[in-house]
């Protein structure tokens, strides 16, 4: 009975696609999102894979990354201009996101940018966006980086990323989004 109880919980938790017909809010009105998803992450020197469990709002960020056998690499919490990292067996606070990841990981990973870029939208009205015939970012290139949409979750204009590469530098990053919950 138990274990019935809690999948049922945790069906009850879990996002549904919008029903067919209902649109989701444009991306430009997106200020809000959870995801899960797996990414991998390197350069020249290392490489790093992780799980990574993220809640995004307009003045606040949770990110969690875990390691394939388990291990919590890095959290990462931000309350509007504070940033909190807990990695390593210790603590560390800032108003810099990109850094204290970056010392965290020994990768250069713009945190603030894939804010936006996870999203499927450039981080500056100024970068140089592809669009695909549904209007969506193809390749968005912005900050030194080139971000390519290699999928969408469906053929929907509204759809949101499922996988994404990126390169700044000797930088890659490949995200594979899961599971998205969204609210304006």
């Amino acid at each position: 009975m138990g274990a019935a109880l809690t999948a049922l919980a945790l069906a009850a938790c879990s996002t549904l696609p919008p029903p067919s017909g209902a649109s989701r809010p444009a991306r430009a009105d997106l200020q809000q999102f959870d995801l899960e998803g797996r990414v991998s992450a390197n350069d020249a020197r290392q490489v790093v894979h992780a799980s990574v469990i993220w809640h995004h709002e307009d003045l606040a960020d949770d990110l969690t990354l875990v390691g394939p056998l388990g291990q919590t690499l890095a959290e990462l919490s931000r309350r509007g201009k504070h940033v909190r990292l807990v990695a390593n067996g210790g603590v560390r606070e800032s108003q810099d996101m990109d850094a204290l990841l970056r010392d965290a990981l020994g990768l250069k990973v713009p945190v603030k940018a894939l804010t936006n870029w996870v999203l499927g939208r450039p981080r500056t009205p100024g970068a140089n966006v592809r669009r695909d015939a549904a209007g969506r970012a193809e390749i968005i290139t912005e900050d030194g980086w080139n971000v390519i949409f290699v999928r969408y979750e469906s053929d929907a204009a509204d759809a949101l990323p499922e996988l994404i590469e990126a390169r700044g530098g000797e930088v890659q990053v490949k995200l594979k989004i899961d599971r998205w919950t969204l609210q304006p």
